[in-house]
């Protein structure tokens, strides 16, 4: 029986959770080696979530330890609202950024900076 979950990483799925349960049903399949998780778990990303793995150096997107690594540090981590509004304000778009990859990363700094913030574009100052 084939994983029946997919990640969109849009910010609405808890990252933990999909991650946790990835890993549960595949132990429970008999998928215990790195090797065998990896296509499953790519298969699993749409969206905003495949956009960032083609974004990956190309290392990271055939070592399964590697590319958990990754996905813990892009959806898992936690950051506070200090921290996202300092990566917004370092976001700059070069020569070499599509302007739709630069528009998601500010999109999704953003979102998240408000969450933090407690949900309101024109909340109090909190940090």
């Amino acid at each position: 029986m084939a994983f029946q979950f997919a990640f969109a990483g849009d910010g609405v799925q808890d990252a933990g959770a999909f991650l946790a349960a990835f890993e549960h049903h595949e132990v429970s399949m008999g998928k215990v080696m790195d090797f065998e998780k990896l296509p499953l778990l790519v298969a699993t990303f749409y969206g905003r979530a495949r956009d960032w793995y083609e974004s990956l150096q190309p290392n990271q997107q055939v070592n399964y330890q590697l590319l958990v690594q990754q996905f813990k540090a892009k959806y898992i981590r936690r950051r506070n609202a200090t921290e996202v509004r300092e990566e917004l304000f370092r976001l700059r778009m070069s020569s070499t950024t599509e302007y739709n990859d630069y528009e998601r990363e500010f999109s999704d700094l953003w979102s998240t900076w408000i969450r933090l913030r407690g949900g309101t574009e024109a909340g109090s100052k909190r940090d």
